[in-house]
């Protein structure tokens, strides 16, 4: 090496030595050539790569990492990607390591990093499809304490930001799958990769200088200056903590101006009552079921659409109904609308060309939302993604990737056991993930108001059912059926005047009531309750899951109702039966009282199992009848404050109740408008006098009928007295 590249190496390692990078160190390099070509005074920037290349080497030692990124977003734009020839595309010095003999290279067609050194193995292999996320190499950097090394350019080019927004779920950024040809050691499939990219259509743009400024004031960014130009390091550790803690107090901190904002709602389609909607070939609760069960009703999809559609139409029937759509990706509360999932084909088969098993002859067979795929692999990869029922072997269970993607098929365990372990075989999945917003995740709504019309004093009861298992009839086809019965029994039978009306919400498990309350939350303060359905036909006991409060007024008011229609029910506390959308109706910041009815546990669970030959007329209307008395009770109920003073001249206001028709009742009189202080609902009055709700209900009404009291509404919050 000449005299002049001896002293500028010398030159550069001081000054690495200056911002705190020494033997030993994990250091991830992003660079600008042309300084080291000036430095070197190199003849080439291959000469200037070799010669930046020693002068790390060296600083680092034996022991020391050296990492650079090997971007290539060509596979972002369908193109292949060929994990020994793909360039970099992120700066000539990082393609310069890439080639050496000695590098080690991950394997991602997007965010690939080459590293030379003793830890280039643990950081680099076998690492997630992710480009940012769990498994990433930035995930790795940060738990092994590597530093970052910015050789003449700014942290405009710290990649490594992208990893603490995904951590911190930014609202200006999406996770996006790229499905596309990849090649590795001769070897070569279809794949997919995700990628956390930002809204271009938000105008989302990165500008990382006041994020820079605040890391140098702060001295965690060491600076050095070398020759015309400078450098800058800082830890992985710091970086992450800072920008965590920045982004917590301002969001969009490190982009250069707030996003355009994204709709709530793209549609909303409201559908005005009309009976000649009503499809009069139903003529049972099961009859509904066996309409929705064989749909594939994925959370956004085809076949959930066309749930809805049947849903929507016998609703109708009995009030008017609207359709909501929201667009995916949307961040709502701290979750995403996901995006909508169509399969074209799936399917797995040996080297004879025969097919083991099938998408389209069952569509459980596919592991909802799984990742686009075409690859022949040994047994023992294809293992780790088969999924089968110990309990059940016959059947086919069923899975999902909704919110971690991957991919994995579903089988019978006779089936599975049957499997050859000595062939290769090839897993084909065609899907795609559709973002357009029209074609968002749905949720339908409707609302029953008393005789008279809706009492906006005395609110609403809220029932809610899930729509989007597949393939399955007693979870949760069956729960769907019984609230449109119910809508038809409070259609047939209206409350009376002056009772709260009945909130209906059809949607999604989980994120469909996430996605409905986050654009509604206006509505939240006037439901004073809910009951989740689902689970109602098989042949099993009722299980009623109190609310969160756990001796709420609905609480009180179900156990009353369901010991009543089966003395074998079984009862717990909250999420303790099994976990709903009653943990968003009844959880933080949302906190309605919600009750669950079902027929947990039934053997058949996630299973093909679970079809029409498990769904019984009979439970369907038992869990039916329990609801609706449930719901009566609860809607009906309102504490009565007194106007009158001194006792009441019974007999005076045709209150007297002769104790030769109804003696219990006549012996509790007195005790009754005792209780109208303002304290008391109806239902506390009859519980604390171990009398009929309905006795009282129509006593108490009387009052109301003469002006004797007022109506209050019963509060959301109320538990004992």
């Amino acid at each position: 090496m000449a005299q002049h590249q001896q002293e500028a190496k010398k030159q550069v390692v001081d000054a690495l030595n200056q911002i705190g990078i020494k033997a030993g160190d994990t250091v991830l390099v992003h660079s600008d050539s042309t300084l080291a070509m000036r430095l070197s005074k190199s003849a080439s920037y291959s000469e200037a790569s070799s010669f930046l290349q020693e002068c790390f080497e060296e600083t680092l030692g034996e022991n020391g990492t050296l990492l650079v990124p090997t971007f290539n977003y060509n596979f972002c734009k369908g193109k292949p990607y060929n994990h020994e020839k793909s360039p970099s595309q992120v700066g000539i010095f990082s393609d310069h390591i890439r080639k050496d003999e000695r590098t080690v290279r991950s394997f991602h067609p997007i965010y690939s990093f080459a590293a030379i050194g003793p830890q280039a193995d643990e950081l680099l292999s076998d690492v997630g499809k992710s480009s940012f996320g769990k498994n990433s190499v930035f995930e790795r950097l940060l738990a092994s304490d590597a530093k970052m090394v910015f050789f003449n350019i700014s942290m405009a080019f710290c990649t490594f930001v992208h990893h603490i927004e995904q951590q911190q779920n930014v609202e200006y950024r999406f996770l996006k799958y790229f499905s596309g040809q990849v090649s590795k050691e001769g070897k070569t499939w279809t794949d997919t990769f995700d990628f956390f990219v930002r809204y271009l259509d938000r105008d989302v743009m990165v500008s990382l200088d006041r994020f820079q400024n605040l890391l140098q004031e702060k001295g965690l960014l060491k600076e050095a200056a070398l020759g015309s130009g400078k450098i800058l390091a800082i830890s992985c550790v710091d970086t992450y903590n800072e920008g965590l803690k920045i982004l917590d107090q301002e969001p969009n901190f490190l982009i250069a101006s707030p996003p355009k904002p994204m709709a709530g709602i793209v549609n909303k389609t409201e559908y005005p009552c009309d009976a000649s909607n009503l499809d009069t070939n139903t003529n049972s609760i099961k009859d509904l079921v066996s309409e929705i069960y064989p749909l594939n009703r994925a959370l956004v999809s085809d076949g959930i659409d066309q749930a809805f559609s049947i849903i929507q139409s016998h609703l109708q029937a009995y009030t008017s109904c609207t359709m909501e759509t929201y667009p995916p990706t949307k961040r709502v509360w701290t979750w995403r609308i996901p995006e909508r999932f169509n399969v074209n084909n799936a399917y797995i088969q040996m080297e004879n060309g025969e097919k083991i098993l099938d998408y389209t002859e069952n569509p459980l067979h596919l592991v909802s939302y799984s990742t686009p795929l075409d690859k022949w692999m040994k047994w023992e990869e294809l293992d780790k993604h088969l999924h089968y029922s110990e309990k059940r072997p016959d059947a086919i269970p069923w899975e999902f990737k909704y919110y971690e993607r991957g991919w994995g098929f579903c089988l019978s365990k006779h089936t599975y056991d049957k499997l050859p372990r000595d062939q290769k075989y090839r897993a084909i999945i065609e899907t795609e993930y559709g973002i357009s917003a029209q074609d968002g995740l749905r949720t339908l709504s409707a609302q029953i108001d008393p005789i008279g019309g809706k009492d906006g004093r005395m609110g609403a009861i809220l029932v809610c059912t899930h729509v989007c298992h597949p393939n399955m009839a007693n979870d949760d086809a069956s729960g769907v059926a019984v609230a449109l019965e119910i809508a038809k029994r409070f259609h047939e039978k209206p409350l009376p005047q002056g009772s709260m009306s009945l909130r209906f919400l059809f949607c999604p498990e989980t994120i469909g009531s996430i996605a409905y309350f986050s654009q509604h939350e206006e509505l939240i303060p006037s439901i004073k309750g809910g009951i989740f359905i689902e689970m109602a036909g098989n042949q099993n006991r009722l299980a009623l899951q109190r609310t969160r409060q756990d001796n709420h007024l609905i609480d009180r008011m179900a156990r009353t109702v369901i010991s009543g229609i089966d003395k074998d029910y079984y009862e717990d506390s909250f999420r303790d039966v099994i976990g709903n959308d009653e943990m968003v109706i009844n959880g933080p910041g949302v906190n309605i009282p919600c009750i669950s009815v079902s027929r947990w546990p039934y053997s058949e669970y996630h299973t093909s199992d679970d079809n029409l030959d498990i769904i019984d007329e009979n439970m369907l209307c038992e869990a039916a009848n329990a609801v609706e008395r449930i719901l009566r009770m609860f809607a009906t109920n309102y504490v009565p404050k007194r106007k009158f003073k001194g006792p009441v001249f019974l007999s005076g206001y045709g209150l007297w109740v002769d104790w030769r028709v109804n003696k219990p009742l006549n012996l509790a009189l007195e005790k009754i408008f005792l209780r109208f202080e303002g304290n008391h609902s109806i239902f506390d009055i009859a519980e604390e006098l171990s009398l009929d709700y309905w006795d009282i209900y129509e006593y108490v009404e009387k009052f109301r009928q003469k002006n004797l009291i007022e109506a209050l509404p019963v509060s959301s919050n109320i538990n004992n007295k």
